[in-house]
């Protein structure tokens, strides 16, 4: 997709972004932690328009494989312990 060119352009070559589907972005951050990570969405923020949410899943604290990682991310952003863009944090001021 689009959004993840642009992403890509804005991480590491050891980094990887795929989609898992229509609507949600996977990034793989090796050696980077829950602070790297942190950093890494600060840079693309400007690249993503409108409202969007995260979530950060890291080995081994949050799982001890791929898929527990991915499901650890899927049920923060389900439960609504996710994170949200600048902009979307912004309206919530606003309102």
């Amino acid at each position: 997709s689009k959004i993840a060119e642009k992403i890509r352009g804005k991480l590491r070559d050891i980094d990887t972004v795929f989609e898992i589907n229509e609507n949600t972005l996977a990034l793989v951050l090796p050696v980077t932690g829950r602070e790297g990570a942190e950093v890494v969405v600060k840079k693309i923020q400007g690249e993503l328009r409108g409202s969007w949410r995260y979530a950060i899943s890291t080995y081994p604290d949050n799982g001890q494989d791929e898929e527990e990682l991915i499901n650890f991310a899927k049920e923060s952003l389900m439960k609504g312990e996710s994170n949200s863009s600048q902009e979307d944090d912004k309206e919530k001021e606003e309102k």
